[in-house]
């Protein structure tokens, strides 16, 4: 094909198309005209030879002239008026067939604006532009009318990806927050329950809580906590399997929905007939109560902690390499293959039939963008061999033999290509290293590690980490593959012969074992052969899960974690639990000083005018912080009061300083929108009497205990927004 030679002409050579059906408003021009004056000429003008006519570009022209250029890069073609025409109309139309991927958009439109001196001129947007591309991706659109599910769940959205936008109104009147609110009611939750003929009313103001919290249970004499925002702060500040700690539980609400979303939460109320009420409807809600499911687009979503977390799970401690994620794909050589695979322009690597790692650096490469080729015996492919060639890779087979010749011909295959090599069983320093970072947080309780034995590389990162805090713990490595003492005298520590039991696992390596360790699911050919080992006080160092033993599970209903409530005074949250109970999160609603009373108890905190009620409130948060992680989220949600005098109080700024003044930093302050309720036949005669506003929001803080908050949450919380009915 012969491609037109662009050359410079002069604009006064250039002839405007008079009848081209493309319209530019101001607006067109004006962005059109910064980019030009910002980037210059990156592409020629279309141009009919024999008339001079632009075919293409006559915005860019006119701006041009208005920048008061004298020429500019043209292609100029040799062809009749039909073909200008044609071209003409194509051009324009073909520009305007394309979309944007509005995700991508705004992410890049994001962090260019997190760079210095950054601004819209040319770029074609302006403010008006990014509000409805913000509202389009959010899923909300008018906030009084219902939205339209389908834009609001579809892939990229922020509601499908967060439950709501993570902005600092939650907007509890939109379509998507009304619909799921509405799903939490048809499990039967009540979110009243307990408050019935318990509040008195004696004291409560025009303008007291229970006006404007909404939801079912609103109506039965005391507030209610909307699950949609319960839902929100605890899937947002804490990941599954962890802990909840509510020292002022009130009703059921956080408890239940804490539960539903696998989470263990802990309440204290000074009120046992709250309790035995909250206790009384889970147990009735728990068999019929739907699970949520993760529903990340059949893929987990990236998660890449620093350290991944250490369980207690009956009796035996769990190293969660396996939660360590990267395209889908997890565990410890994930992080080593993401590590060593960056600024590969191709990866290589070679694997047994029934190893994971062809499927890692499948996956890893896809994610990058980069070609890939994995090496394998020939034969039937296995799962994880078919989703690595699902996935893109090419696959590479020989005949059946010795790992070695494999291994050779794949690092050939990678030299001549100029690729990056993932080495077999990732063997390598960088690997050792990777798994070495992760000892750090070993409990001291812990007496045993139990890690599965392929290459010997995760072992010997395991006695690297252990050397470097100082540990001499006993280990027990389960050889599930070829012997691991060559490779364990090059990259473990001289010592290691005296320090570690190996033992052979009880069945062959392609042999699958079907095994779990509570709720986890352990790797078939791996560590669920350590399984008959553990004992208790043993830590299992869980290297990995493979992807196709594992995708299922990503999509599947995640576990109920029952709730516990405990009667008592959270001044005392000491003795009511134990003391070496830490919790990931705090999640709480306080009374509003004697807004609302709850009971005549004096220890309950709704019987205490604001100057006593202050010192106690701020006392029990102390406390309650003390028995939190660092870097752990705190959610407290909170509203104004009025004093007797009608003037506000400041609980707000209050709230703040008493979390400050309890180790927390003030990270985040978002204002909730309720419905207006009643508020539109009280707001005339409350303001003219008093001209006071109703008030129809409420206030959620957020701190973060310690100087830094925590780094190792899923990025995606809402992925189990969806559920299975």
């Amino acid at each position: 094909m012969d491609y037109p030679q662009v050359q410079s002409i002069p604009l006064s050579e250039l002839v405007h198309d008079a009848q081209n059906p493309r319209t530019h408003n101001q607006k067109n021009i004006e962005s059109i005209r910064l980019s030009l004056a910002e980037h210059g000429q990156v592409e020629p003008l279309i141009v009919q030879s024999k008339t001079m006519m632009v075919i293409g570009g006559n915005g860019r022209l006119e701006s041009m002239k208005s920048l008061g250029w004298n020429a500019a890069a043209c292609a100029v073609l040799d062809i009749n008026d039909t073909q200008a025409r044609r071209l003409s109309i194509a051009l324009n139309r073909t520009a305007e067939l394309a979309g944007w991927d509005e995700s991508a958009l705004m992410k890049h439109l994001g962090e260019l604006s997190s760079l210095d001196g950054w601004t819209l001129e040319g770029l074609g947007f302006d403010e008006a532009d990014l509000e409805g591309l913000a509202a389009a991706l959010a899923g909300t659109g008018d906030g009084n009318k219902s939205g339209n599910a389908d834009d609001e769940k579809r892939s990229g959205g922020l509601v499908a990806d967060f439950g709501a936008p993570p902005f600092s109104i939650l907007d509890t009147r939109q379509g998507y927050w009304k619909e799921r609110r509405e799903w939490w009611w048809s499990t039967g939750l009540d979110a009243g329950i307990g408050r019935k003929h318990l509040v008195s009313t004696a004291n409560t103001q025009a303008d007291s809580k229970y006006a404007y919290m909404g939801g079912r249970g609103a109506s039965t004499g005391g507030s209610s906590f909307d699950p949609v925002l319960a839902e929100l702060l605890v899937s947002w500040h804490t990941a599954p399997g962890e802990t909840v700690l509510d020292p002022f539980a009130g009703g059921p609400v956080r408890g239940i929905v804490s539960a539903v979303l696998g989470r263990k939460y802990v309440g204290i109320d000074v009120r046992k007939e709250q309790v035995d009420v909250n206790v009384a409807h889970w147990e009735q809600l728990r068999g019929g109560m739907p699970q949520i499911v993760i529903d990340s687009g059949g893929e987990r979503p990236d998660y890449q902690p620093a350290l991944t977390p250490i369980e207690c799970v009956d009796g035996v401690y769990v190293k969660r390499d396996d939660l360590y994620t990267v395209a889908g794909v997890s565990g410890g050589k994930v992080r080593s293959c993401w590590a060593l695979a960056q600024g590969a322009v191709g990866l290589v690597t070679a694997g047994s039939r029934s190893s994971p790692q062809v499927n890692i650096v499948a996956h890893i490469a896809k994610r990058l963008g980069i070609p890939c080729r994995v090496h394998t015996p020939s034969g039937e492919a296995s799962p994880e061999v078919a989703d690595a060639i699902a996935c893109g890779a090419e696959r590479v087979t020989h005949k059946p033999g010795h790992n070695s010749v494999i291994i050779k011909r794949a690092r050939d295959d990678a030299d001549e290509l100029g690729w990056t090599e993932i080495p077999f069983g990732m063997q390598c320093e960088a690997a050792v290293q990777q798994t070495r970072s992760q000892v750090a947080d070993i409990p001291k309780e812990v007496t045993r590690i139990v890690i599965p034995d392929g290459s010997g590389m995760s072992l010997a990162g395991v006695l690297r980490g252990l050397d470097d805090i100082g540990s001499t713990v006993e280990v027990l490595g389960v050889v599930v593959g070829a012997d691991p003492t060559k490779r364990l005298d090059l990259y473990a520590p001289e010592n290691w012969r005296h320090r570690v039991t190996l033992v052979e696992a009880s069945v062959d390596y392609h042999e699958m074992v079907d095994a779990s360790l509570g709720d986890i699911l352990l790797d078939p050919n791996y560590e669920a052969k350590c399984a008959e080992h553990l004992m208790p006080d043993d830590l299992l160092w869980i290297v990995g899960i493979r992807r196709t033993a594992n995708m299922n599970d990503f999509e599947s209903a995640v576990p109920h974690q029952d709730p516990e409530w405990i009667v008592g005074d959270s001044l005392d949250i000491d003795s009511l639990i134990s003391g070496e109970r830490e919790f990931d999160a705090l999640v709480t609603c306080p009374p509003y000083a004697d807004l609302e009373r709850y009971s005549d108890d004096p220890k309950d905190i709704s019987t205490m005018e604001y100057g006593a009620f202050m010192p106690v409130f701020s006392e029990i948060m102390s406390r309650s912080v003390a028995r939190l992680r660092d870097g752990a989220f705190v959610a407290v949600v909170v509203g104004e009061i009025r004093n007797k005098s009608g003037g506000l109080v400041g609980f707000v700024n209050d709230t703040v300083k008493a979390m400050e003044a309890a180790g927390c930093v003030f990270y985040n302050d978002a204002i909730l929108v309720n419905s207006a309720g009643t508020a539109p036949i009280r707001a005339a005669s409350y303001f003219n009497g008093s001209r006071k506003l109703v008030r129809v929001h409420q206030n959620v803080l957020i701190f973060h205990k310690g100087t830094k908050p925590r780094k190792d949450l899923p990025p995606r919380p809402a992925a189990q927004w969806s559920t299975d009915d």
